[in-house]
């Protein structure tokens, strides 16, 4: 972190609690060193920095709130000048609010733009190697806009895990076994048949589509009908129709700039031997018993049938029962193979897993985490996010079929309307677990409602500001920024505060997304602080004092460099977001 940074109130006030308090005879603050308990709060009313630790933990202590405030206000106090304190206040039960000195957002604009290339983050990860595994639709047909969010989600995560210095794989699990291939096969059989006109009562039509078609006419061609003839008939279908569509599924991933660096087959995951390797780790620590499951009342499950069957103990680790492994015929669930796919993560090193689901997976989180705990005895993590539906709308108005398939809206359907940009930019703009709009219309509207075009628009504003620049002096502006050293102390207007303000707090925002996987905090910050700026423009517009380039060299010089350092911020979280930042629009 940078000298002049919101870090020193953090570390302040966790040494004054550490050297002061303790629960249990250890430090009280048995949190990571990047724990944040300062915020900015919404209303200036409530100073530039706000906490509410003394709420948070005055109850372990035993002490009364506002006391517990009264204390650590004291210490803050006795270290104002240092701390650029002007004045502090306890509001309510027990709110700390601090009132800093302009001095300490001015020198910390000057760290901004020192650190302007890194700045926010930091190399957190050594190198740590980290698991995300996302998309993993069934190569059954292409990508359907569903997929899109999860797709953007992790590979968004991805992108941020790697900025923070870890080594990250990015995986997609191929589910190439099972009922829905056996489908997909009967079904391409299906079309080869109606194509030679041959009985087709043994194959059963359940996907449809143009590229069921064009499979079936490939496969046609090369192999004429002797194929039926062959006692591999059915691999060499499912081989040539999973690689097919598999080609289909990354040409849709590519279209918005999604890319895996792996592809892992569950079928050579089956053929491998490593379920019942995996099983017999957990027989081994006693997680694996054989039983009699009871029907939860009012709930239906698959898993629970009137017989002794192999089960996980997954209600060890909070699930409501536990879950069978195997089938009556002896063969292993799905869930047996999702315990040996992620034992092969572990096996690979991967301490950390993040998997990347539709929100119709949530009762099969707890089974899961369940297994990776008892399978590496809590030292290896998977952590899950569950994405929730998109909804497709034009002007308001839901839509809901296909022009193409005359069903699911694909993904290259999208692209080819609107473009990556927006894609990208609105599936993060609501919590993963949120319902998502997504609007044809309003995506591609330029104008502020359209919440990335008016953070692209940010950026293109200023650089018209450096081009006027340029035009208008021999210096040009990345010369003068690269040369440039200033305390800033000619900005003094609060909306320049403000948005300095705001721009210290992006450390702060990347660190929590990284923490909490909540990625779309960076496309809110993002879109606030291009509102920020759009603001700062208009009063320009409103008083030719505020404009950027004014008669006062110094102040227009500073001026400049503030709003270089708002361009920059935009363009590092836009990059991590995998939209793109025009100079000109």
């Amino acid at each position: 972190m940078t000298e002049i940074s919101l870090q020193i109130y953090n570390n302040f006030l966790k040494n004054f609690l550490n050297e002061n308090f303790s629960i249990g005879g250890s430090q009280f603050v048995d949190v990571p060193k990047h724990t944040n308990f300062f915020e900015i709060p919404k209303n200036n009313q409530h100073g530039d920095l706000s906490t509410n630790v003394a709420m948070m933990y005055a109850k372990k202590l035993s002490i009364n709130p506002r006391e517990f405030a009264q204390q650590i206000v004291s210490a803050l106090n006795d270290n104002k000048d240092k701390l650029f304190i002007k004045k502090i206040d306890i509001a309510g039960p027990g709110f700390i609010n601090l009132y800093l000195n302009p001095v300490f957002w001015q020198l910390s604009l000057k760290e901004i733009l020192k650190n302007i290339k890194d700045f926010g983050y930091e190399n957190i990860g050594h190198d740590e190697s980290v698991n995300i595994e996302y998309v993993s639709a069934n190569p059954t047909g292409p990508l359907h806009i569903g997929h899109c969010r999860g797709a953007v989600i992790g590979d968004v995560l991805a992108s941020l895990y790697e900025r923070m210095g870890y080594k990250v794989t990015r995986e997609y699990y191929v589910n190439d076994a099972g009922g829905q291939i056996n489908q997909l096969i009967s079904s391409i059989k299906y079309k080869m048949k109606s194509h030679l006109s041959i009985n087709t009562e043994d194959d059963v039509l359940t996907y449809n589509g143009e590229y069921i078609e064009i499979i079936a006419e490939e496969i046609v061609q090369k192999y004429t009908g002797s194929i039926f003839d062959d006692p591999n008939c059915d691999e060499i279908i499912r081989k040539y129709s999973i690689d097919y569509i598999l080609n289909l599924i990354k040409n849709d991933l590519q279209k918005i700039n999604i890319k895996h660096d792996l592809f892992y087959s569950e079928k050579s995951l089956l053929d491998s031997g490593e379920i019942p390797d995996a099983i017999e780790i957990l027989k081994e620590e006693g997680f694996v018993y054989w039983g009699k499951l009871d029907q939860p009342i009012n709930q239906e499950n698959i898993d629970v049938v009137d017989r002794e069957q192999e089960l996980f103990k997954s209600t060890d680790f909070g699930d409501d029962i536990d879950r069978a492994i195997s089938k009556a015929d002896g063969t292993h669930t799905y869930f047996a193979s999702d315990i040996a796919y992620h034992n092969n993560k572990i096996k690979r090193g991967f301490a950390k897993l993040i998997n990347i689901w539709g929100a119709d997976h949530a009762g099969y989180v707890a089974r899961l985490r369940g297994a990776v705990n008892a399978l590496t005895a809590n030292t290896s993590t998977v952590e899950i996010i569950l994405c929730q539906l998109v909804k497709l709308f034009r002007d308001n108005k839901p839509v809901k079929m296909s022009k193409r398939n005359n069903d699911y809206i694909t993904i290259d359907e999208v692209v080819d309307e609107v473009g990556p940009d927006p894609i990208r930019f609105m599936m993060l703009f609501r919590k993963a677990d949120a319902p998502l709009d997504f609007d044809f219309v309003k995506v591609c509207d330029k104008s502020k409602e359209n919440p990335v075009f008016y953070v692209q628009y940010a950026h293109a504003r200023i650089h018209s500001v450096f081009r006027n620049w340029n035009e208008a002096n021999d210096k040009k502006f990345h010369d003068l920024i690269s040369n440039f050293d200033s305390n800033f102390d000619l900005l003094n207007d609060a909306n320049e505060i403000n948005i300095i303000k705001n721009m210290s707090y992006f450390p702060v925002v990347i660190r929590n997304a990284l923490d909490t996987n909540d990625i779309h905090k960076i496309a809110y910050y993002l879109h606030e602080l291009a509102s920020e700026f759009h603001s700062l423009w208009n009063h320009g517009n409103d008083n030719s004092e505020k404009r950027f380039i004014i008669e006062n060299q110094e102040l227009t010089q500073q001026r400049l460099c503030l709003i270089f350092c708002v361009a920059g911020i935009i363009k590092s979280g836009m990059d991590i977001l995998g939209v793109t930042c025009p100079e000109s629009m």
